[in-house]
């Protein structure tokens, strides 16, 4: 059923949707947000210029409230109504967000496309439910008492890459959830006392200096959600599924018969059990072979590290190509000085990672490049 399901199916309306001005400030705008997962539209009048993000604006970066949204805008992949489910679930996990514009040949929005209305769909198909639910596994929920304080929930978030902690009271029962949606009020509403920061090398705040400290000190008890959807343990993996995507929620938390977290199942958890179900696609290995001066062994032990770099990576995110090509300054005996060595991934949602090595020996300049590209990855998922 995925492999034949297109974006036109699922398409919904360009409206009900966070809509801003490039001159508005960052605070009001992720303001108006209900999730992390979704962006705020920016438009200059009626030209659409990018999208805004609780995630990357306060997780990944750290921006001023008061920061312009022309300033941290970022582009959408461009989704047309041709394009595969597939395609566009990879998209939403690499983007994080859950709702991207549909877009025509000519560029112009034509609607929305939302992992809600795909996983609603998804839903009425048992057969797929049952697929999905044995590629999904049950999380094992990140867990904090209910007074810490937000500096440690916040750093936790940002630190490792979490969505969502599940929060206990002093007997481990469930009493609340705090995502970075909630989380987000501690930074983007100003304060009774607004004034520019005097201390020295300080670029990256909120709030302002002892304010923006007294903040972050403060008890989760002041953002946290005391309505949890949850789940009993003895449920089964389709079940806690099914559930969750006939929901509203983006997570559903698994509890046993004392209401102690046991278990946590998010949306982008089953996105990623979607993109399992994907037919593994070949990835094209494009190498320009080099010179004279390398033996045959080396080459086939680089062609073989290329290989396993682009499996690896191609569990995360469907590779679609792999180049790479090398320059060789040569002395006056002929010999190579140095390898310039030019490594390009190309992804199915449009990205591409470029890194460079230059080394003396050809193994070295290929280990370089290797390196740089994981650190591209690395960075990319913060």
């Amino acid at each position: 059923m995925v492999d034949n399901l297109k974006i036109r199916d699922l398409i919904s309306a360009f409206k009900d949707i966070p809509k801003a001005k490039p001159q508005d400030n960052l605070g009001s705008a992720l303001d108006s947000t209900e999730s992390s997962h979704e962006p705020v539209f920016v438009f200059n009048n009626s030209k659409f210029l990018g999208l805004v993000s609780v995630h990357r604006s306060l997780f990944h970066n750290k921006y001023p409230y008061t920061t312009e949204l022309q300033h941290v805008l970022i582009v959408p992949p461009h989704i047309f109504p041709e394009t595969s489910v597939f395609d566009a679930v990879e998209h939403m996990l690499s983007t994080r967000f859950y709702t991207l514009p549909v877009f025509n040949k000519s560029s112009k929005i034509v609607g929305l496309v939302r992992a809600g209305d795909i996983l609603k769909e998804i839903a009425k198909d048992e057969k797929l439910l049952d697929e999905i639910a044995g590629k999904v596994n049950l999380g094992k929920p990140e867990i904090f008492n209910i007074n810490a304080p937000v500096r440690k929930i916040y750093h936790f978030l940002k630190d490792k890459n979490f969505a969502r902690i599940v929060l206990t009271d002093d007997n481990g029962k469930l009493v609340g959830i705090v995502a970075r949606r909630d989380v987000k009020h501690a930074f983007i509403r100003p304060t009774q006392r607004i004034r520019f920061s005097k201390k020295e090398g300080r670029i990256n705040s909120y709030s302002f200096d002892e304010e923006e400290l007294r903040r972050e000190d403060r008890s989760i008890r002041s953002y946290y959600q005391k309505d949890v959807f949850t789940i009993e343990e003895k449920s089964g993996k389709k079940e806690i599924i099914k559930k969750l995507l006939g929901s509203d929620k983006n997570s559903i938390v698994v509890v046993n018969r004392d209401f102690k977290p046991v278990g946590i199942v998010s949306v982008r958890d089953v996105l990623k059990g979607i993109i399992s179900l994907r037919p593994e696609r070949e990835i094209q290995l494009i190498i320009r072979s080099p010179s004279s001066n390398v033996g045959e062994k080396e080459t086939a032990k680089a062609y073989e590290l290329i290989k396993e770099l682009g499996k690896k990576i191609n569990k995360r995110e469907a590779v679609q190509k792999i180049e790479i090509s090398f320059e060789e300054p040569k002395s006056s005996a002929h010999t190579t000085v140095v390898f310039n060595t030019l490594l390009i991934f190309d992804f199915y949602n449009g990205e591409r990672l470029v890194a460079k090595s230059q080394q003396h020996e050809f193994m070295d300049s290929i280990r370089g490049a290797i390196n740089e590209i994981e650190k591209q990855l690395r960075r990319k998922s913060k």
